[in-house]
């Protein structure tokens, strides 16, 4: 699946809709994320790799005992092997613009592809948004 839109056309679709407006009233979090960011998270990961994708919180930001760290995303999406880079490029543009500069890494396995050991790992020990 391509990208219909550009990324500053989904961010300007996203910043258009109620539960997307205020940012900062979203105190709840969901394991160091608030709503707001894993609800962006989630709706980037759709637009950009399709319905069918699933994304994982991965790494120190699943343990709330530690502090700072970056955004670790672990992606299953329907696309081409040849495809992940391309979108993962479009995804992290995405968030960018949508959460403000973060570091985000970002892990992509296409489920025509058979998961390697860090695929396992992350999915294991990560929380699906």
């Amino acid at each position: 699946m391509l990208l219909t839109q550009s990324v500053p056309e989904m961010v300007r679709s996203l910043r258009g809709t109620s539960k997307f407006n205020d940012p900062a009233n979203s105190k709840v979090t969901l394991m160091r994320l608030t709503q707001w960011q894993a609800m962006t998270i989630r709706r980037g990961v759709r637009r950009v790799f399709g319905a069918q994708a699933s994304v994982w919180l991965f790494g120190s930001r699943v343990d709330d005992q530690c502090r700072g760290g970056d955004i670790d995303l672990y992606i299953e999406a329907p696309c081409e092997p040849d495809q992940i880079l391309y979108l993962e490029g479009q995804l992290y543009a995405f968030l960018q613009r949508s959460l403000g500069e973060q570091r985000i890494d970002i892990l992509v396995r296409s489920m025509a592809s058979s998961p390697i050991p860090i695929h396992e790992e992350a999915r294991r020990k990560g929380v699906r948004l």
